[in-house]
């Protein structure tokens, strides 16, 4: 740039001050927010396989309306790369209270899997 371009840039950043920080403050933001989010992913997907490798929490969940047998649960634990299989029993309720109807989730806990800590 020409000597004279540089000092009309500062004249006119001078002029426009607060117009001037403004902008470059919403650009730190965006490049803070950014980076911010790009360096916290590898942490984060390092807590959530801690989490899930210690909680023994299932992968995927098959559910029949008519529920499944014991032979059931048997080919289920048979197929390769099954480490564990467990069955449980969940049951919907609606019910009314102060003059409102909600809805109920009854569901058993696992002595295995997904247990609470």
């Amino acid at each position: 740039m020409k000597p004279t371009q540089i000092a009309e840039l500062f004249a006119n950043i001078k002029a426009t001050i607060v117009s001037f920080f403004s902008i470059a403050m919403f650009v730190a933001l965006g490049v803070g927010v950014f980076a911010g989010i790009y360096w916290m992913a590898p942490a984060l997907q390092s807590t959530v396989d801690e989490a899930f490798g210690e909680g023994d929490l299932h992968n995927f969940q098959i559910q029949f309306p008519y529920g499944l047998t014991q032979q059931d649960l048997e080919q289920l634990r048979a197929v390769e790369g099954v480490d564990a299989v467990e069955a449980g029993r969940v049951s919907y309720a609606t019910f009314v209270r102060d003059d409102a109807k909600r809805a109920l989730k009854i569901q058993t806990l696992g002595s295995k899997m997904d247990a609470p800590r």
